[in-house]
This record gives C-alpha cells, sequence and structure tokens, in this order.
C-alpha cells in the first residue's frame, strides 16, 4: 500500500497542476486535450540515431542546405529536435483508449484527447516526461473597416509601404524572390480577386478541418458576417503578396507563400469573438511550414508571418497565461517559437492588441510575442506615433501592446504600419478594406524582412533581425513602447555584408580581462557563443583539478553570452596562477586558460 501510494505520487509529479485540478472536478470518462511529452526520440543506438540523421539530411533541399548553412555548420545541419516523435510511444498511449492529434518535433510530445480515467496509466510509463493541459483561445481580431476610394501608382497600399521603405526597396529590384513565407491565419479565400492572380502559392494546409483547402469550408466556417472566418488570412495574404499593378502590391509579392489555417472563428459579429485554436493546431501548422521550406521549396530563405497572439483561455480563465509566463521559455508556444532560428527560420510576430482601454498595455503582450531570437512588431500611425488607442465611429479597436517582457527584455523588436494598405475579400473590385492592428503591422514588417533575405541571403535569422533593429528609426534610442523604431526596409537591405569568424560550434571566446586581478568591484568576463538553443555548464578549475566556481543555466538562446565572476572561492579571492575554464552545452564542449595576478 506504502508503494502504491509513493508510486501514484511519483506520477502525479508527471501531471501538471493545472490537469491534476482537472482530474479531480471531472467525471473520470470526460475527455481532455493534453500534450504528452516524451524522454526522447525512441532510438536503441547510437547507429539507429545516425542513420535516422543521415536520412533526414538526404532529404533537404539545396536551398534548405543554404538557409541552414547561415546557422549550422555542414556536419550539423540537422539534429535530434528534426527527428520525429517516437511513433512506437505514440502507439502505446493509443492503445490505452486515446486518440492521438498531432505530434509536435520540437517539443517532443503528442497531443491526446484522452478520457480521465486514463492518465495516471499514461504517466506511469516510463519515457512520458510530464503531461500538460491544451488549452482554447480567447482574443479579439480586429475588425476591418470597409472603404471605397482608390489611390494611384500603388493603389491603396503605397502610403504603408513607403513608410516602411519597401517602394524604395522595390525600386531597387527587390520583391521578395527566392524567399518562402510560411503565414499563420484564419481561412484564405485568393482564387477570384485579381490582385492574387501572379501570387505564388505552392502548398497550404487546413489544420482545423484537415485538408488541403484554407479557404471556406461550409461545415465549420462562419462566413457573411464581419466576422468571417476567411476574411483575416486573405487579408494578412494580400499584405504580404498581392500583385494587381496600380491596385493592391504586396509587401513581398515575388516570394512563395505556404498557407496554415490554424486559427477558428466563432460566434461572428460579437465585439469578442471567440477564437478558437489550440496549441497543437498553431504548432503542428509551424513545424509544417518548416518541413515544406526543408524538403518541397528550394528558397534559400523562410519567413513566418503569424498575426495571431495567446494569452486568455476560453475554457478555463484560471490557466490564462500570465505576465510572469511570458518570459521567451515557459509557453509551448513560444519554446517552439525560440527555436526557429536555429532551423534557419526568421519568425515575425504581432505583440498583440489591446482591447480594453484600462488594460496596463505592458502586461498585455501575447505569446509567442515574448520568444527570443524573433521580431515582435508594434504599431504606429501614419505620422510614426505609436497607436495607444484607436476609436473608429463610436467602436473601439484598442491599441498597440508594448513592452518590456516580464525579465526586462525589450520588446517590440521594431513597428509597422497598423493603418495599412488595402485588403480584399472576394471578386470584386469596388470594395475593399482597411486592415489595422498588430496583424496588419507584422504581415507588412514579415514582407518588408523578406526583401532584406533576399538582398542578403547568406545572413542568417539573427544578422536580419539585426540589420533591422540597427536601421530602425529609433536604434539609437530604443525603448519599450516602439522599440527600435519603425522598419526600413531599404535602409537594412544597405547595411554591407560583414565578413565575421564563423562559429560551427559551441564554444568559449577568450576570458577578460586576461590577466585578472580579484579585488573589490573587480569581475572576470567569461563569454561564450551557442550556435542554438542549449542548456549551458561553466566550471573554472585550478590546475591541479579543483574546481572554483561553477554557473549552471537550464536554457540560454543561440548567440553570444558571458557570465560574470568576482573571482572568490567561497568568502576568499582565488590566488596568482593559470587557471582553466570549460564549457559544455547540450551539443559541445570547450576549454580556455586564463591568468589571475594578486
Amino acid at each position: 500500500m506504502i508503494i502504491l501510494f509513493l508510486l501514484f505520487g511519483l506520477f502525479d509529479a508527471k501531471i501538471s497542476p493545472s490537469l491534476q485540478y482537472w482530474i479531480k472536478t471531472n467525471p473520470p470518462e470526460t475527455k481532455v486535450k493534453v500534450w504528452v511529452y516524451f524522454t526522447d526520440k525512441g532510438f536503441s543506438t547510437q547507429s539507429e540515431y545516425d542513420m535516422a540523421i543521415s536520412e533526414l539530411k538526404s532529404k533537404l533541399t539545396p536551398g534548405a542546405i543554404k538557409r541552414r548553412l547561415n546557422v549550422r555548420s555542414a556536419d550539423n545541419l540537422v539534429d535530434l529536435s528534426d527527428l520525429p516523435v517516437a511513433e512506437r510511444y505514440v502507439n502505446s498511449i493509443s492503445k490505452l483508449g486515446a486518440t492521438p492529434l498531432y505530434s509536435s518535433k520540437y517539443l517532443n510530445a503528442t497531443s491526446f484527447l484522452v478520457p480521465v480515467k486514463l492518465i495516471q496509466e499514461i504517466a506511469s510509463f516510463p519515457y512520458v516526461l510530464k503531461i500538460d493541459k491544451i488549452r482554447t483561445l480567447k482574443t479579439t481580431i480586429s475588425q476591418p473597416v470597409m472603404k471605397t476610394e482608390k489611390g494611384i501608382g500603388y493603389g491603396e497600399s503605397g502610403s504603408a509601404l513607403k513608410q516602411i521603405g519597401v517602394a524604395d526597396a522595390h525600386s531597387s529590384g527587390f520583391i521578395g524572390s527566392g524567399v518562402l513565407i510560411g503565414i499563420l491565419d484564419t481561412g484564405f479565400e485568393r482564387k477570384k480577386n485579381p490582385a492574387f492572380k501572379y501570387t505564388n502559392i505552392i502548398r497550404e494546409w487546413d489544420f482545423i478541418n484537415n485538408d488541403n483547402c484554407t479557404g471556406y469550408d461550409p461545415t465549420n466556417d462562419t462566413i457573411g458576417t464581419d466576422w468571417d472566418q476567411i476574411n483575416h488570412g486573405t487579408g494578412m495574404l494580400c499584405l504580404l503578396g498581392a500583385a494587381w499593378p496600380d491596385n493592391y502590391i504586396g509587401a513581398a509579392f515575388g516570394s512563395d507563400f505556404v498557407l496554415a489555417k490554424t486559427e477558428w472563428l466563432r460566434n461572428p459579429g460579437s465585439p469578442y469573438a471567440d477564437v478558437i485554436t489550440e496549441e497543437d493546431w498553431w504548432i503542428a501548422g509551424v513545424e509544417w511550414i518548416v518541413s515544406i521550406a526543408d524538403t518541397v521549396a528550394n528558397d534559400s530563405a523562410c519567413i513566418i508571418s503569424n498575426s495571431l497572439g495567446y494569452k486568455f483561455w476560453a475554457d478555463e480563465p484560471d490557466s490564462n497565461y500570465s505576465y510572469d509566463m511570458l518570459n521567451g521559455h515557459t509557453t509551448p508556444i513560444s519554446r517552439v517559437a525560440s527555436s526557429l532560428a536555429s532551423k534557419g527560420v526568421l519568425l515575425v510576430t504581432a505583440m498583440g492588441n489591446r482591447k480594453d482601454q484600462s488594460a496596463s498595455p505592458d502586461t498585455c503582450i501575447v505569446a509567442p510575442a515574448d520568444a527570443d531570437s524573433i521580431i515582435a512588431v508594434g504599431g504606429v500611425d501614419s505620422l510614426g506615433n505609436w497607436v495607444e488607442w484607436e476609436k473608429v465611429g463610436n467602436v473601439n479597436y484598442g491599441g498597440s501592446v508594448i513592452g518590456p517582457r516580464v525579465d526586462g527584455t525589450l520588446k517590440p523588436e521594431v513597428c509597422g504600419p497598423w493603418l495599412g494598405n488595402y485588403v480584399v475579400y472576394d471578386d470584386t473590385t469596388s470594395y475593399h478594406y482597411q486592415s489595422h492592428g498588430t496583424s496588419c503591422a507584422t504581415a507588412l514588417v514579415a514582407g518588408a524582412c523578406a526583401l532584406v533575405c533576399e538582398a542578403h541571403p547568406s545572413w542568417s535569422p539573427m544578422k536580419v533581425r539585426e540589420a533591422i533593429c540597427n536601421t530602425a528609426s529609433r536604434a539609437s534610442s530604443p525603448n519599450d513602447t516602439l522599440g527600435y523604431g519603425i522598419m526600413n526596409a531599404n535602409k537594412a537591405i544597405g547595411v554591407p555584408d560583414v565578413i565575421r569568424p564563423r562559429f560551427v560550434k559551441d564554444e568559449l571566446l577568450p576570458p577578460y580581462p586576461n590577466p585578472f586581478r580579484p579585488g573589490v568591484g573587480n569581475k572576470l568576463y567569461l563569454p561564450y557563443q551557442l550556435i542554438y538553443n542549449s542548456y549551458v555548464r561553466i566550471r573554472v578549475y585550478t590546475l591541479s583539478g579543483r574546481l572554483v566556481f561553477k554557473k549552471e543555466i537550464d536554457e540560454q538562446g543561440m548567440g553570444r553570452h558571458w557570465v560574470e565572476w568576482n573571482g572568490k572561492e567561497g568568502d576568499n579571492f582565488i590566488g596568482s596562477g593559470i587557471y582553466i575554464c570549460a564549457l559544455k552545452t547540450g551539443y559541445g564542449k570547450d576549454i580556455k586558460k586564463f591568468a589571475v595576478v594578486r
């Protein structure tokens, strides 16, 4: 009895608190959607793993290889996170009576629809790491405003494209060629309108209805209202890829497009319509886009434009994502988002729209805008001012969310037009809608980023991000309202290619100052480079092997980092001599020597 109790206590430790509460408050036959995370990918031997990596590498297109070489070495183009979830693990859980939905190779997890009574048994499997509940979303998508005016030249898109330097970049010949743009949104109705006649869509998938048509679905989609299922996604596609001279021109009309329908609208006409989605739909959509970029498309760059944001849950308000949780590495969506740069993929995502005028905009940030190694986008008006609050007639449309992230990280990265160019939803030419919100700003900035990628195909996502931030309107004085300011594609394109040492592994950089003189207020800096996300273990030893300092970080993003040390071992400063600093990550080891002088 005691042993059984202890075992159940052990299994309970694998079950998230919110799911434990669900189990206690619902009948055993009630079904719930959960993420089941696994401990490994199911390989028994090193040779099995090596064979799977080799096979996966052989499927990469030349464009995908070029894109990944911007962030990885030739012998590390793919890794464990690119391999699928172990099928035998999924099958064993299915045999219990759970229905598998989607598997995430990046999270090493599968979502299931499962009766409450089976959760403890699933947790007992040794290869199950943890189980968490999947939430459904309640948020707001900006309602479009009908317009009938026409412009000239670029048509209705001109003012927005000029504001972010896209029109100038187009004049220089950059239109997004060689760049794959994946869009995550509601539906995409594009076949009838001449604006999409030349838009190159190479793949599409409806994750709501599980088919390859992202347009109107009569079984599930709302239509004939201002909250049509097909409107928002169609609008974002227009902002990015429309190609109808003198009427509508998208920011990256020369790019290739992949469309993922992941957002489900309900309650049409409500000012705060339920937007029901699930974390597994979004994550499955992202991983599907990357798989198309790797094995189908031959583009040398990949951008994902995401105008969706997640925070408030319709079915379980107690499980809303709090501001404290939006730190870049807690929510499943943000964890996946933070990993994309290591795949050579740049995510451009919306900061979110404040729907309550009394809400503090700095705590309204939505996932995955909190993620690392991405571009989170805020909104400005035509004069370049932050859109604190927008009111059209008697209708409030909210305002652009600002930062910082809960840990003080600057957000947003940049801003784009809140009121952008104009989008079309049907086969007529007499009506169109004005797009507004950080959704609009995100699509336009994503298209502008595609022009930068076209101009600099050897740049990594982080280099593109760096160039965009450093050439934005507030680059010299960034803040948590506008970030680095309004993006300027033409200026970012003008940043010269800088030849830098290519890092092909996780490694230490030279410690400084060297030699180091311990003393009150003096610090030794131990810098290091990560080529993708990993845990970090740093140790400092004497030449005789005695450990004098250690630092452990559970997870850290790709890029340059450092650890500070005051030179003390316990309460005393270390003595003169030669010391060894050792770095260990999930993908490599390195050592460096430095001198201490007293």
